[in-house]
């Protein structure tokens, strides 16, 4: 098999992180679609009151000291940063807006965009979006509504040491799957080099790791109309059985450390 692998490494899989209000939470069923609550415009004017963010990960411990600028520019304005692990982030999400006692905003995955969407606030009319590329918008809209903000983008992209790869025969990057798997069985013959690849093989990020792997194949996760699943798609199973050549061959570790920040 033979797949142009940098195809999937630039445009195959990119993850964007939202910020999305959450001063809607707690609202019953019965107004869980209303913005009433909601703010509809901003303007310039300095921000006072509080403002309780909820972030994840390594964001939300840097979080509080990047926000330093904004309360400086802002001295009315009190700013609770509350760091949470992924690992536990969305179900207290769940809790909270249960009890109606969420955060003012919140750091979301765009997978979770959807399962929260009706404690959301829409964002305001006039907040400008112009610089953010309509794929990073598209991800925090539900039903026609802007309810999150690009925060940042992560793009899948190749990297690996140049200098063992030459000390392997390799000058220059490979340019299709069976390129690229030689490669890493090549570097494992240098000394001190154990796996050739990292590849998550568990965990939030596994599945995603394939899928540059299974677009580059061809593979749609649904079908045109976004209505149905298809993860029958035979680009999908081209990328699984790749990636998971990688695991019985021995060229990617299969108990390789997926906690947050290892990769």
């Amino acid at each position: 098999m033979r797949k142009p692998f940098f195809k999937a490494v630039v445009a195959g899989m990119a993850s964007v992180a939202m910020i999305a209000g959450m001063s809607a939470c707690g609202r019953s069923a019965n107004n869980a679609d209303s913005d009433s609550d909601a703010v509809k415009t901003i303007d310039s004017s300095k921000a006072t009151g509080d403002l309780t963010i909820w972030a994840m990960g390594n964001e939300g411990d840097l979080l509080g000291d990047f926000v330093k600028g904004f309360k400086k520019e802002n001295p009315d304005v009190k700013v609770k940063v509350t760091a949470i692990p992924w690992s536990s982030a969305h179900d207290k999400l769940q809790t909270a807006i249960a009890a109606g006692n969420g955060p003012d905003l919140a750091q979301m995955g765009t997978t979770w965009m959807t399962d929260f969407s009706n404690s959301f606030s829409s964002v305001p009319e006039n907040f400008d979006m112009s610089d953010f590329s309509d794929g990073s918008k598209a991800a925090g809209q539900v039903d026609g509504k802007q309810l999150g903000v690009p925060w940042y983008v992560d793009t899948r992209v190749l990297y690996y040491r140049t200098d063992i790869a030459k000390e392997a025969g390799w000058d220059k990057a490979p340019k299709t799957w069976d390129e690229l798997k030689q490669m890493a069985a090549d570097m494992q013959k240098v000394d001190g080099v154990k796996y050739g690849m990292y590849l998550g093989p568990s965990g939030t990020d596994a599945f995603i790791g394939t899928l540059p792997f299974s677009y580059t194949a061809g593979a749609s996760l649904t079908d045109k109309n976004q209505s149905k699943w298809t993860f029958d798609d035979a680009g999908v199973k081209k990328g699984l059985e790749f990636t998971t050549s990688l695991y019985k061959d021995g060229v990617a570790n299969v108990n390789a450390d997926v906690s947050s920040g290892a990769d």
